[in-house]
C-alpha cells in the first residue's frame, strides 16, 4: 500500500514538474507570448486580418501586423483600450519573456473606423534570461544555444525554460493559495512531509520511497534562504528511464514562497551524434543556484 501510495505522488510531482508555462498557442499571437485580444476578451472581432506584403511590413517597421474589426467603433475603441491595459500590465514595456514587443494603434473615438491594429517586432536575437517580479529571474546564457523555450502562464504564475524536447527543464512558481500567503518555513516543512513521510505521518523507509537518493540541503539563492530536495524518480513518459530532479522552495521579494523545479535525464539521454545530453541536473542547478536574482538584473 505504501508502495502504490508513494508511486501515486511521484506520479503526481512528475506531472507538476511538466506543467507547461506556455497557453494553448492558438491564444496567442504568432511567435510571441502576448494573448490574441479574442482570447481574454468577451466581445470577439467579427474579423482578424493579419499583413502579409514584406514591403509594407518594412515601410511600417514591423514583422507583422494584425488588424482586429468590430461591429462599430466604440466597440474597436474599447477593446483597444482594454487590451493596452491587459498588455501594461502583464508585460512591462509592451515586451514578452522571449524579448518581442508590440505596438497597439487605437482607433479615434467617435470616428467611422471600427479596427484596431496591433505591431509585432521579434527579437531576433536569443534570449539569455527570462524573469517576472512575482517569480524572481534566471540568467541561462551558458546554454542559451539549448535552452531555447521560454514560456509564461499568467493564470497559474508559472515559467518554463526548456530545450526544444523539454527534457531539460527549469520552472518557477509562485505558490499562492488564493488569499493565503504560506509563509517559507510553513512550505518547506511541508515538501519535507511530502518526500519523508507516508500518508498518516510515517516516515517512509528508503526502500520503499519512490524518491531515490533523496537529499535535503538548506542553502541560500541571492542572498535569501532556501530549501533544496534532490532526488530520482523514473520518467513515466518514456523520454528516458530516470529523470534527476532538483526542487527548491525560497521567497520572492515580496515575502511570497515561490518553488522552482529543475529535470533532466539521469543518464544523459544520448544527442543526435550519440553524445551525452545537456545540460544535466548540475548545469540546471548551476543556473538556478549562481544566477537566481529577486529583482530584474
Amino acid at each position: 500500500m505504501k508502495k502504490s501510495l508513494s508511486f501515486l505522488i511521484a506520479l503526481m510531482l512528475l506531472m507538476s514538474l511538466a506543467v507547461p508555462a506556455f497557453s494553448d498557442e492558438s491564444e496567442l499571437i504568432p511567435d510571441t507570448l502576448f494573448p490574441m485580444p479574442d482570447s481574454v476578451f468577451s466581445v470577439k472581432a467579427f474579423n482578424i486580418s493579419t499583413l502579409m506584403e514584406t514591403f509594407m511590413l518594412e515601410l511600417v517597421g514591423a514583422d507583422s501586423v494584425i488588424t482586429f474589426t468590430y461591429e462599430d467603433n466604440s466597440a474597436a475603441v474599447l477593446a483597444a483600450e482594454e487590451y493596452k491595459a491587459l498588455i501594461e500590465k502583464d508585460f512591462p514595456g509592451f515586451k514578452d519573456s522571449k524579448g518581442n514587443t508590440l505596438e497597439i494603434e487605437p482607433p479615434q473615438k467617435n470616428s467611422n473606423i471600427n479596427s484596431f491594429n496591433i505591431l509585432i517586432h521579434l527579437n531576433k536575437e536569443p534570449v539569455t534570461s527570462a524573469g517576472k517580479e512575482t517569480l524572481g529571474w534566471i540568467d541561462f546564457s551558458s546554454f542559451a544555444d539549448m535552452l531555447t523555450e521560454v514560456g509564461f502562464n499568467k493564470v497559474e504564475e508559472i515559467m518554463s525554460v526548456s530545450d526544444k524536447a523539454n527534457l531539460a527543464n527549469i520552472q518557477l512558481r509562485l505558490l499562492r493559495l488564493g488569499d493565503y500567503n504560506p509563509s517559507f518555513e510553513d512550505i518547506r516543512d511541508e515538501y519535507i512531509r511530502k518526500y519523508h513521510y507516508d500518508a498518516v505521518g510515517k516516515e517512509i523507509p528508503e526502500a520503499e520511497n519512490v524518491y531515490k537518493n533523496l537529499k535535503d540541503t538548506e542553502l541560500e539563492l541571492d542572498g535569501v534562504p532556501a530549501y533544496k530536495f534532490s532526488f530520482e524518480i523514473p520518467d513515466t513518459m518514456g523520454r528516458c528511464e530516470t529523470l534527476s530532479c532538483a526542487v527548491y522552495v525560497t521567497t520572492n521579494a515580496a515575502g511570497e514562497c515561490v518553488r522552482i523545479n529543475a529535470y533532466a535525464p539521469k543518464e544523459g539521454f544520448p544527442d543526435a551524434d550519440g553524445n551525452p545530453y545537456r545540460p544535466g541536473i548540475e548545469d540546471l542547478c548551476a543556473i538556478i543556484e549562481n544566477t537566481y536574482t529577486r529583482i530584474e538584473p
